[in-house]
C-alpha cells in the first residue's frame, strides 16, 4: 500500500493507493477511487482496495480533517470543498476516467465532484455500508460505462 500526501486548497490530503496493476490488461480497466463518510478514514476501504487492486488501480482518499489529512483552517467541511480536494487529487494523479465509490457523506462528495467537473468521466457507484461491503460492489466495479448511475 502506497501512502501519498498531496496539497489541495490549503489542506494536505492523504491517500492510500493499492499496488499498481502489473499487466497491460489490468492497466486498461477503469481505476476506482473510494471516498469515505464522516468520522471515518480511508482505512475503511482496506478490504475493498485489496480486492479491486487485483484487477485495476485502486485509491482511497482521506477527506479533509479525517485520517491523516489536515483540517481546513476555515472549518469548511462542505461537500463542495471536499469535492474540490478530490478533484485536485485526481488531477495530481492524472486520473481522467474513474469509477467513483462514495459511502454516506462520501457519496455527497462524489456527487459534488461529478457536478463540478462535468468533463470528468465518472462511473458512479453509491450505496450504504452493507451494499458496499457486499458482492454487489464487486459486480459494480466490473461496469465501465461512463456517465451512468448504479444504485
Amino acid at each position: 500500500m502506497n501512502l501519498i500526501t498531496l496539497a489541495a486548497q490549503n489542506v494536505s490530503i492523504h491517500i492510500l493507493e493499492a499496488a499498481a496493476p502489473v499487466t497491460t490488461m489490468e492497466c486498461k480497466l477503469l481505476p476506482v477511487v473510494f471516498v469515505h463518510g464522516m468520522a471515518c478514514s480511508a482505512d475503511l476501504w482496506d478490504e475493498q482496495l485489496a480486492y479491486a487492486a487485483r484487477t485495476r488501480r485502486a485509491i482511497a482518499i482521506d477527506l479533509r480533517g479525517h485520517g491523516a489529512s489536515s483540517p481546513p483552517e476555515d472549518d469548511d467541511y462542505s461537500p463542495a470543498s471536499c469535492a474540490a480536494d478530490l478533484l485536485a487529487v485526481l488531477e495530481a494523479l492524472g486520473l481522467e476516467h474513474i469509477a467513483l465509490v462514495g459511502h454516506s457523506f462520501g457519496a455527497c462528495v462524489a456527487l459534488a465532484a461529478a457536478a463540478a467537473k462535468l468533463d470528468l468521466s465518472i462511473s458512479r457507484s453509491l450505496g450504504t455500508a452493507s451494499e458496499l461491503a457486499s458482492h454487489s460492489l464487486r459486480r459494480r466495479l466490473n461496469l465501465t460505462r461512463s456517465r451512468s448511475w448504479y444504485w
